[in-house]
């Protein structure tokens, strides 16, 4: 699969005539998840039909 493609930015697995959208929307969820010390990543992905993301950011980013 292209797990690792779809974080790239403006990298699009398909043409805008099938799916709008930049290309960016994954690539920038990446880099705030980086930025606060977290992670991203594809956890089950079917053709068609869609993708699971699971994003960990450690709880000391978030005030009370």
């Amino acid at each position: 699969m292209h797990h690792e493609k779809v974080f790239g930015m403006f990298n699009r697995l398909h043409s805008r005539e099938v799916y709008d959208g930049s290309g960016l929307g994954l690539s920038i969820a990446q880099k705030i998840a980086a930025k606060l010390e977290g992670s991203i990543k594809i956890i089950e992905s079917e053709l068609d039909q869609g993708s699971w993301f699971q994003v960990k950011i450690p709880s000391s980013n978030f005030k009370n």
